[in-house]
């Protein structure tokens, strides 16, 4: 597989794609930050940070006019076992550049049962293709509605690019180092990496995507702070009445002799 990718890599230099970050971005930038206004009550996240850093991910591309880039994300589901609607995914976007200002992108949603992914079996549960306008370091909302059943294994999440070399389109999507929680899957056949595949596997190990999840918990969460309180009977009340009274009277004694 490595050594494919070398290939891949020295032959970016002629005609073939390969991975490469962009070049027109300026080192040390930072943009993104922390998501606010999430449609749901509850955001899944792999990375330690929101932060999008500049010339930190790459693409398969020639040129920077990316091929086929497809990029992953495996959320375990065991926290949600009732289920979990999904009302948007947010991406991490370093750079997007369109030939007439903006470019498509496809998000899915899938279920997958058996093993984890990449293994596994992936059922698609809802999609969103939107047009990504021309911008850097920034987190774009896609508005996406999915069910994902209760008992399911895991979500995954894919972000795809269409080949834009055609239509002279670049896209690098936002990543930073700053650690996660769960890999970063890319895959892209025209670089030879046909299944999805860690970053850190294929060298890019700083490659940690931003890519979040916002939802709810199929039933919702138990409201929080609130203690059941048994209710008591006639007879209940009568003989918390006789309690009540001796106490006082236990009380009064007390505070006579003191």
């Amino acid at each position: 597989m490595m050594g494919a990718l070398a290939l891949c890599l020295l032959a970016s230099a002629s005609w073939a794609a390969g991975f490469s970050v962009n070049a027109t971005g300026v080192a040390g930038q930072t943009g993104g930050g922390v998501v606010e206004g999430a449609c749901g009550a509850t955001v899944l996240s792999q990375t330690t940070s929101q932060s999008i850093v500049a010339l930190n991910s790459v693409s398969c591309n020639s040129g920077g006019l990316h091929a086929d880039n497809s990029y992953f994300r495996a959320f375990d589901m065991s926290a949600y076992p009732t289920g979990f609607d999904v009302c948007e995914v947010q991406v991490g976007v370093e750079e997007a550049v369109g030939a007439g200002g903006a470019q498509p992108i496809t998000v899915n949603v899938y279920a997958n049962s058996g093993t984890g992914f990449p293994a596994g079996t992936l059922t698609l549960l809802g999609t969103a293709s939107p047009s990504v306008a021309d911008q850097s370091l920034a987190i774009v909302t896609v508005p996406l509605a999915a069910s994902v059943p209760a008992g399911t294994t895991q979500m995954v999440v894919e972000v795809f690019t269409p080949d834009g070399q055609t239509a002279g389109h670049s896209f690098f999507i936002g990543s930073n180092n700053l650690g996660e929680s769960g890999p970063s899957y890319l895959a892209a056949a025209a670089c030879g990496i046909t299944v999805p595949t860690p970053t850190s596997a294929i060298g890019f190990a700083n490659m940690q995507i931003v890519l979040n999840v916002s939802g709810d918990a199929v039933g919702g969460p138990p409201p929080p702070n609130v203690v059941e309180v048994p209710t008591l009977g006639g007879w209940g009340l009568a003989l918390l009445g006789v309690v009540l009274a001796g106490a006082a009277f236990v009380a009064l004694r007390k505070r006579a002799v003191a």
